[in-house]
């Protein structure tokens, strides 16, 4: 089975998403479909960049990562992300990034939760 560490990463995914959810269904642009294509392109890949984070980040020990310097380069990611996004995204599609950001929240955890339940048991 999984360790507790990734019992615990993987919960820590799904409260997020449960809590997550709600709050950017509350946004009316995340409610709106533009166009059907548009759509489909942001679920679909923020299901597919959920699945590849997911098992990209899966080995990955956080026990040596300095909380300080963990939170401050993912600020910094989460602001470069916004500024890219907010010069690439036409304002009318802004709703579907609001739609990538549900399905890659919901993507990672069901694919941590199948990656860590049926990967193959190590040796050792």
């Amino acid at each position: 089975m999984f360790g507790t560490d990734e019992r615990a990463r993987t919960l820590r995914s799904f409260v997020l998403a449960l809590v997550g959810t709600p709050w950017l269904l509350l946004i009316e642009p995340a409610r709106r479909v533009v166009s059907l294509e548009a759509t489909l392109a942001a679920i679909g890949l923020g299901a597919v960049l959920g699945v590849v984070a997911a098992i990209g980040l899966a080995d990955v020990d956080y026990r040596d990562v300095n909380d300080v310097t963990a939170s401050v380069v993912t600020l910094g990611c989460i602001g470069v992300a916004t500024v890219v996004v907010w010069l690439l995204v036409p304002h009318q599609y802004l709703g579907t990034v609001l739609q990538f950001a549900l399905a890659f929240a919901w993507a990672m955890p069901v694919t941590q939760l199948l990656y860590n339940r049926y990967r193959a048991p190590e040796s050792g």
